[in-house]
């Protein structure tokens, strides 16, 4: 068995467990020091797969050597994972829990086990915060405004890690309206709300990756993969409306959104007949162009 046989086996789970492991840890030994070493894994990651894109490539046209929207991927990178997502931690996470410790009523609605173990408390925030991140991504594919916040995510025909935070700066505020805002109202504590963000960026990072994983087939249906996320990168809107799931596969079977990434092909990714110019300043005014 090659030493690249042998690799395409083990990277995706030896990433998401590296990650997994890195920030677990932080929130043991230095929980005041979690967010930035979150980063700076999540950036550490980044530049691995990047190498081993370059090894192991899925396919040898959605390289990013030649690839002409590096400069505006690592702009809405920029945009989005430095600017917009502290900025939704300082209003949703900071400010809005604040807001709602002195708004009347509001106890009525904590019904979050905030006595119970943290483990428990940060499972509950994922499995919840995925399910809320799954109503909001599939809400941004059919609502036209929330559509033009979701949409620079879908322009790429190419598909590689620098790819998973390519969204516009807006989506942060938007997950924050979505996804942070009702678990904060129903008692989470921001300290575990943070946690649906880990995880959504610990499976998104290889979820764009350009590489050639073999993943066991049960694998599909227990977390979103680089396969299952790639469904949902089709062109083809039929694909392209599937696979919402961040997480967890499970709300699409639910709600009847799952395409099977075993018995279906990705032919060409991106959006077809793409309104969007190929320009930085007119992406970013997208959403308020309408």
């Amino acid at each position: 068995m090659t030493i690249a046989r042998v690799a395409r086996w083990l990277i995706w789970p030896a990433g998401l467990i590296a990650h997994s492991v890195l920030v677990i840890a932080a929130a043991v030994i230095a929980p005041a020091v979690l967010s930035p070493v979150a980063a700076a894994t999540t950036v550490l990651l980044t530049v691995i797969l990047l190498v081993v894109e370059s090894w192991l490539p899925y396919r040898t046209d959605w390289s990013l050597r030649g690839d002409p929207e590096i400069w505006r991927d690592l702009g809405h990178a920029v945009m989005y994972a430095g600017l917009a997502v502290n900025t939704s931690r300082l209003l949703f996470l900071v400010l809005a829990p604040r807001v709602i410790a002195v708004v009347p009523f509001a106890s009525a609605f904590r019904v979050w086990p905030a006595a119970g173990p943290i483990w428990v408390q940060v499972l509950l925030a994922i499995v919840l915060g995925d399910l809320l991140e799954y109503v909001y991504h599939r809400a941004s594919h059919h609502s036209a405004f929330l559509w033009r916040l979701h949409a620079i995510h879908h322009t790429p025909v190419r598909l590689h890690v620098l790819k998973g935070a390519r969204h516009h700066a807006g989506y942060a505020i938007g997950r924050g309206v979505f996804v942070w805002l009702p678990l904060l109202i129903v008692g989470a504590p921001p300290a575990i709300v943070i946690w649906q963000f880990i995880a959504v960026t610990i499976t998104g990072l290889a979820a764009h990756a350009n590489v050639a994983y073999r993943i066991p087939a049960c694998a599909h249906r227990l977390a979103v993969t680089p396969e299952y996320h790639r469904v949902h990168h089709a062109a083809d809107p039929r694909l392209g409306n599937a696979n919402f799931a961040a997480v967890f596969p499970l709300w699409d079977f639910l709600f009847g959104t799952h395409a099977d990434p075993l018995t279906v092909e990705v032919t060409d990714a991106g959006i077809r007949n793409d309104p969007i110019s190929r320009d930085f300043v007119a992406e970013l005014r997208w959403p308020l162009s309408g």
